[in-house]
């Protein structure tokens, strides 16, 4: 999810998530690297790529996390890259046979 930070201090930042919705990101959720300081990283304006990683309806709080989106985006291309170099692999001894009897 993209938004733009409305609020920042040491502690975290607002993120304008769309009209009337907004969601928090905690300082220690900005990066895997530990953030002392959110407003060292960020400033009001800049556009942030995050994950929704709790929703409650309820207090109506969105709390969001870069480090949780971008744990799973490297967790999704280290999956593709897995499918992508297995497909053209042979599966069985029968697959190595059978290639080696047709070359």
């Amino acid at each position: 999810m993209k938004g733009t930070v409305k609020e920042v201090d040491a502690k975290g930042a607002v993120i304008a998530l769309a009209d009337n919705v907004e969601g928090y990101l905690a300082a220690a959720d900005i990066a895997r690297e530990r953030t002392e300081d959110a407003s060292k990283v960020l400033n009001v304006g800049d556009e942030v790529e995050a994950k929704i990683v709790r929703a409650d309806r309820k207090a109506r709080n969105i709390t969001l996390s870069i480090k949780a989106k971008d744990e799973a985006d490297e967790r999704q291309a280290l999956k593709e890259l897995s499918n992508a170099t297995t497909e053209n692999q042979p599966k069985t001894l029968g697959d190595i046979f059978a290639d080696q009897l047709k070359g």
